[in-house]
């Protein structure tokens, strides 16, 4: 009897015990990845959802340009920062308001590599769940590269499919 209750009492023990510990970053840390996360998607939300067409293609051009200046800014930092802390997200640290999954998917191909490396030792520690490894794989396996979203003009309202 009293070994059930001593097995009892342990197993939340053990349970609890193999709960992983949050990472505590600094919080200018966690700021400047939230600025980081602010210039992912400082001119890509402008290019992708100009519904009504008032930026002309040379304009969507430039947009695209600055906004990959930006993804290889973030990309460099991005790996600096999973290189020192692992691959960080709500389940395993004190970030909080960003996920640093959308930084992988934006950057430019010729990290991709490199970024491969670095997710699959994730991986092996546990830092990064199959799920978000699998969607960093996959964009790099179907991605659309830079110079075809150079040209991107979107849909417009009177195209072919749209009439149907």
């Amino acid at each position: 009897m009293k070994n059930s209750i001593f097995l009892l009492l342990l197993i939340p023990f053990l349970l609890f015990s193999q709960e992983k510990k949050k990472q505590i970053l600094d919080s200018s840390l966690i700021e400047e990845i939230e600025l980081m996360s602010e210039k992912d998607q400082l001119y890509r939300g402008s290019i992708l959802f100009d519904q009504q067409h008032l930026l002309s293609e040379e304009e969507r051009k430039n947009l695209w340009k600055f906004q990959f200046a930006k993804d290889e800014v973030n990309t460099k930092r991005l790996i600096e920062i999973v290189k020192k802390h692992g691959y960080i997200d709500q389940n395993n640290s004190n970030l909080e308001y960003v996920s640093i999954l959308p930084f992988f998917l934006h950057a430019p191909k010729k990290y991709w590599a490199e970024i491969k490396i670095l997710i699959d030792k994730e991986k092996k520690k546990g830092n990064i769940d199959e799920a978000t490894y699998d969607k960093i794989i996959s964009h790099m396996k179907f991605s659309i590269p830079e110079d075809l979203k150079l040209n991107y003009v979107g849909r417009k309202k009177n195209d072919s499919i749209n009439k149907q």
